[in-house]
């Protein structure tokens, strides 16, 4: 039986036995199985038109079941720009007319009706986390979120696959995620998991993952829990989004995008885990249109995200406990602290570069009763405003209070109630039909009603 076994770029070998598996000491919340397993699929795209459309369609043609994968697009773009819904359809051999976006043609552009989009002029691109945030306006009452690059494929049957993986994690607040294999490894069916796992110091303080090769994990049985998180493959249940929501206030950053992320999550009480075997697939070749790798830059927006990112890890060159505080969801969890996290994944802030053991983590187990709503600190004065879902209704929203009300959510009755609290046809109907007799009765006598009428005068006349 084959060994199942971490791998660094050197040759080093960690060997993984499950019997002395130590990620499994504590026992997580155990998954919730009454979701409707539909899956929100996030890609934001930065003058990529070509790239994105590629990418739904590969998302599309190699899902299992695509009538429960739905899409959320913000793309960023000029508008002499390919736009990835246009050029999505015409890889069907639809075309859309500019002018009639919502025209009969798009009911024959497959899954068309399942695709949500947000258009950002190209001017007011401020960076991926800035782009991720905005997904909030999309998401619906999907059960699962994958996010992923706007340059991305799957290995058939993606769908079952990723619920498969996280289901192996035997953890509500499970993650599927790693980094990404690029396109040829598909094609040459290569089965080896990338697995990030050494970090370097960035000079503001926090860490950046080593990409893209680091580790690789072979012949695993199991999902392999994990200290790294990345932000161009991540599949977990849709609370995510709502509990630790991408931070609107810190554009202008890219090298913070993930460790920040992950610590929270961390501290939210969720755990990342790399799968046993490749199943999204990444696009590492630089953008074919030449002006589209950056976003317009202001250096004073950055700056001030540094500042956030620095609050946010309690780095001396934050701004204290007090602002920390007023991070609210932006936050840290009370979950698990930082000290938590440092024991946990071997690195430290007073270290430039972390080298890890990367086979096995001993999962910190936490309080289930702590809600992963809670925030680390709780005194705020002046909190930022929390992230608002539109499309979302109580399906595991913000109204959570605690643990338990995850716990004891089923979504498809809420669904169910959700529905029958609209007003029924027959309803209306009939309360039209009232209206329209009161209307009659009001305005018609004025002018004859029967055998009598009122004169010029006003005053009653028997004909």
């Amino acid at each position: 039986m084959p060994n199942a076994r971490v791998v660094d770029n050197e040759g080093n070998v960690d060997y993984i036995s499950y019997d002395e598996d130590s990620s499994t000491s504590s026992s997580p919340m155990k998954p919730v199985e009454s979701g409707n397993g539909e899956i929100f699929v996030t890609i934001p795209t930065l003058r990529d038109g070509d790239r994105c459309a590629s990418t739904i369609k590969a998302l599309y043609d190699n899902a299992k079941d695509p009538s429960k994968v739905f899409v959320g697009i913000v793309e960023q773009n000029e508008p002499k720009d390919v736009k990835c819904m246009v050029k999505y359809c015409e890889l069907h051999g639809v075309t859309i007319r500019p002018k009639y976006p919502n025209g009969p043609m798009t009911k024959k552009c497959p899954y068309y009706s399942q695709i949500r989009y947000l258009a950002v002029f190209n001017l007011g691109a401020k960076g991926p986390t800035y782009a991720r945030s905005l997904m909030r306006r999309l998401i619906g009452d999907e059960e699962f979120c994958l996010q992923i690059d706007a340059h991305s494929d799957f290995a058939s049957n993606w769908d079952e696959l990723l619920v498969q993986e996280w289901h192996a994690t035997e953890n509500e607040y499970g993650i599927i995620s790693t980094i990404p294999p690029g396109f040829s490894e598909k094609k040459n069916n290569v089965k080896e998991i990338r697995r990030m796992c050494k970090m370097s110091k960035h000079s503001q303080g926090f860490f950046i993952y080593k990409k893209p090769l680091d580790h690789k994990a072979f012949d695993l049985s199991k999902p392999l829990l994990s200290h790294s998180w990345c932000a161009g493959f991540s599949f977990s249940k849709c609370h995510l989004e709502i509990t630790t929501p991408y931070d609107v206030f810190i554009p202008q950053v890219f090298d913070a995008e993930e460790f920040t992320r992950f610590v929270r999550l961390w501290t939210r009480g969720y755990d990342v885990y790399t799968p046993t075997r490749n199943i999204v697939y990444h696009n590492y070749n630089d953008n074919p249109n030449a002006e589209s790798k950056d976003w317009p830059t202001n250096n004073k927006e950055r700056l001030d995200s540094l500042k956030r990112v620095s609050t946010l890890l309690m780095l001396p060159s934050g701004e204290g406990k007090e602002a920390h505080a007023d991070l609210g969801l932006y936050g840290l969890g009370k979950r698990r602290s930082l000290a938590d996290l440092m024991e946990f994944s071997g690195f430290s802030f007073d270290k430039e570069i972390t080298n890890n053991n990367c086979a096995l983590h001993s999962r910190v187990e936490y309080d289930l009763s702590i809600s992963p709503f809670d925030n680390m600190y709780t005194n705020a004065k002046d909190m930022d405003p929390q992230p608002e879902y539109p499309l979302r209704h109580a399906l595991t929203a913000p109204f959570l209070q605690s643990v338990e009300d995850l716990n004891n959510i089923d979504l498809k009755q809420e669904t169910k109630d959700s529905e029958d609290d609209s007003i029924p046809l027959k309803t209306l109907l009939v309360f039209w039909m009232i209206g329209l007799f009161i209307w009659y009765k009001t305005f018609v006598p004025a002018k004859r009603l029967g055998k009598a009428h009122f004169s010029r005068k006003g005053d009653f006349k028997k004909v």
